[in-house]
Formats: C-alpha cells, structure tokens, sequence
C-alpha cells in the first residue's frame, strides 16, 4: 500500500510499515529523524501538500500538532498573553477535519485526550503505551476510517508501569515524570514521541492487501485470477504462477 504518515518527522510509523514491505512516506515540516535508509521517504513540506499533490495514498495515519487540541493546553484558552489562542485552535480542528475527509479509504488519527472528543467526535478507541510493552501511562485517542481496533500485544497493565511518587503524595509514572523534568524547550518533543510497540501494531495489523488492479496485456492470455482481469480466453491459475509467467516478483503485503 502507498501509506501517508501526516505530521510525523521521527519516523517510527514510517518504518515499520516500510519494513513490512509497503510504500510508507512521512511527512512534516521537520527532517526526518527516522532510520536514514528510509528518510529519502520523507516529504519536508506541509501535510496540505501531500493532500493536495498527492491523489493516490490508500492509508493515511496522522498526528496532528496537540498544542491547540490537548486538554492540558485548555488553561491558556483565555490568557490574554497568548489572544489568538481560539483562532489557533479553529484552524487546528479545520486541519483534522481536512484529513478525515479525505477521500481514502483508511484514516487513523492520533491524538491526547482533548477538545477533539467534543468538538469533532468520540474516537474510535483509547490505548496505553503498555499495552504495547512500554514502561508508561498516556491514554491516547485514535479515530479509526475502515480500520479495525488495535489490539493489545502486551499482558502489561496499569500496575506494571513504573511510578514517581512526590512528597505531596502525586503520583506520575516515570516517564511522564522525566519528561516533565526536560528543559522546557524539549519537553513537547519527548512527550510527542511515537511509541515503536504501537507502530508495530498498526504496521502487522493494519496490513490491508492492495486495491485490486486491472492488468491489459497487448494480446490474449490464456491466463486469470481473481485478483487480476485480463483480456481474451482464461483459466484460473494462482496470483504466484501468473506472476512467474508474466516474468514479475510476487510479494505480499
């Protein structure tokens, strides 16, 4: 599959679905920090671009900027200090709005418990970072468009995660805790970063086979599978064979 990752410049979602064999490009107005093999795959340009440019993608997976969407950014919605912040925050539910209407058949957009779940809808799913074998709590949302529910690839629960209690009696699972003890300039960053166990997830269980084709050969073949129609007399034969005859490599996605 020709796979868009929207707003993504580490690369994690990128490469695993490369490694399994699919046509994965991110994109986002940083470089990529992915693996540097794959970060020619990168397009370093607005997402409206690729949206706009670009007509063929057959899955797009998106983490929009929260900065404007979280709940915890919530508190600065009327501080006179920042007085653009609902004309911020319009524009950032119009960019969610533009990708889930986009006409492409599976759309996952990612995103922390936020406006989103109010102002565009309920997700389709919340997950933790250890269902998926992270040492971390952050309860995250995903919207879901011809994709089915992630499942779980880890026994890890709630109680497993490692904890940070303070002398006030607060609680906050290490991770949370070191990040929040980033200066602030890289604190957004790290909390930012994409959990590899989920991408892995999404990359084996989002592993949809391709739209079929429509293969036209110059005469008439005597050969046909149900995933490709060709013209003049056939017979059925598997996608393997017919790959074989018609001199191509056959890979599954």
């Amino acid at each position: 599959m020709k796979i868009l990752v929207a707003c993504e410049y580490s690369g994690i979602v990128r490469d695993a679905f490369i490694k399994r064999g699919h046509d994965a490009w991110s994109c986002d107005i940083l470089p990529s920090e992915g693996d540097p093999k794959n970060n020619h795959k990168h397009l370093q340009y607005d997402v409206n671009y690729a949206l706009d440019l670009h007509d063929d993608w057959d899955m797009i997976i998106a983490f929009p900027p929260c900065t404007f969407l979280c709940s915890s950014g919530q508190r600065w919605m009327n501080d006179p200090r920042y007085p653009n912040r609902h004309e911020d925050q319009r524009h950032a539910l119009e960019f969610v709005q533009r990708i889930w209407a986009y006409d492409c058949k599976y759309i996952c957009i990612e995103n922390p418990i936020g406006v989103l779940s109010t102002k565009f809808m309920k997700p389709s799913q919340y997950i933790q970072p250890y269902q998926f074998g992270h040492d971390a709590c952050k309860k995250t949302c995903l919207w879901l468009k011809g994709l089915p529910n992630l499942v779980p690839t880890s026994d890890m629960t709630k109680e497993d995660v490692t904890y940070v209690t303070l002398s006030n009696g607060r609680r906050f699972s290490k991770w949370d805790y070191d990040c929040s003890k980033l200066p602030h300039s890289q604190r957004g960053k790290a909390r930012s970063k994409f959990w590899e166990g989920v991408a892995d997830a999404m990359a084996d269980q989002w592993n949809m086979i391709p739209p079929k084709r429509l293969i036209t050969l110059s005469k008439p073949s005597s050969v046909c599978t149900n995933d490709y129609a060709l013209q003049g007399s056939y017979k059925k034969i598997s996608l393997q064979d017919l790959c074989k005859q018609m001199g191509i490599s056959h890979t599954r996605m």
